[in-house]
């Protein structure tokens, strides 16, 4: 009984020792700390009375500023290609040869402005012609009417000179549809976007062959 008594006590006794150990540990550690912060508030008076400013380490600098509603805008770059709603080709009406491209790709162009031209050179020796002979057959036919006015001359002689300048009448006017036709214009208002063919290079007219044209044109879009 006196053993465990004694071993008590001794267990108690040496708790007691290692506490008051550690809290002597503790003391000199908080001393320390005091001694150290002592230390470093004296090194920044001195750094401040030297250089007219107080160093502030790792303190975060503050800023208010008040808040005003404003527009935000944000803008990407992407690519791409922009197609139009009346993007128009434009085809051959007549074949031959393409004598002259008055624009360029890129180039704005109004409606029913001549964007090529085909070769006409025999077209209009054709037109020519018929002009002369229309304009003798004219001549001819207001004689022979006045002649037929006055009961003098045959009936067929008079039908032939009227039919004849008629006939002439409507050659000529095919033949200024076909020189017409030679001439490539802008059905619209835009900019050409392509153009297919060269001068020099032979122009094909097909009813139902899209693949043959000579302009494409892109319409001017407002694209604001």
């Amino acid at each position: 009984m006196k053993i465990a008594v004694i071993s008590f006590l001794l267990i108690l006794l040496l708790s007691v020792c290692s506490d008051n150990k550690k809290q002597q540990q503790l003391r000199e550690l908080e001393a320390q700390r005091d001694a150290l912060i002592t230390q470093i508030d004296k090194l920044r008076a001195e750094i401040a009375a030297e250089n007219g400013t107080i160093m502030n380490i790792n303190v975060p600098t503050v800023r208010i500023r008040q808040i005003i509603p404003r527009l935000f805008r944000h803008f990407i770059s992407v690519q791409g290609t922009v197609e139009s709603d009346n993007n128009i080709l434009i085809p051959a009406q007549s074949s031959g040869v393409v004598q002259k491209i008055h624009v360029t790709e890129g180039q704005k162009v109004h409606k029913n402005q001549i964007l090529a031209e085909l070769d006409a050179a025999i077209i209009e020796n054709t037109l020519a012609e018929l002009e002369i002979n229309l304009s003798m057959a004219k001549t001819v036919y207001e004689r022979q009417k006045r002649l037929w006015e006055k009961k003098i001359g045959s009936e067929i002689q008079f039908l032939q000179a009227q039919t004849n300048k008629e006939a002439l009448e409507k050659r000529l006017a095919a033949t200024q549809e076909q020189y017409r036709l030679t001439k490539v214009v802008a059905p619209i208002n835009g900019s050409v976007d392509q153009i297919l063919i060269k001068e020099g290079e032979i122009e094909k007219f097909y009813d139902d062959d899209l693949e043959k044209q000579i302009v494409k044109l892109l319409k001017v879009l407002d694209m604001e």
